[in-house]
């Protein structure tokens, strides 16, 4: 399916729904990744090893 925009460009809704769909994974990627990194300092303070 092709979608006019401006009158001028056109764009394809697969590919949209694609970059929709790849920016979605990032983001819940870069979520857990917080999320872990967070549990790791947590971890750490309570230990109390919290660097030099």
């Amino acid at each position: 399916m092709i979608v006019m925009t401006d009158g001028s460009t056109t764009k394809t809704v697969h590919r949209s729904i694609v970059r929709h769909i790849e920016y979605r994974l990032v983001c819940i990627g870069m979520s857990v990744i917080a999320y872990l990194l967070e549990r790791a300092v947590l971890r750490s303070i309570k230990r109390g090893t919290t660097g030099p």
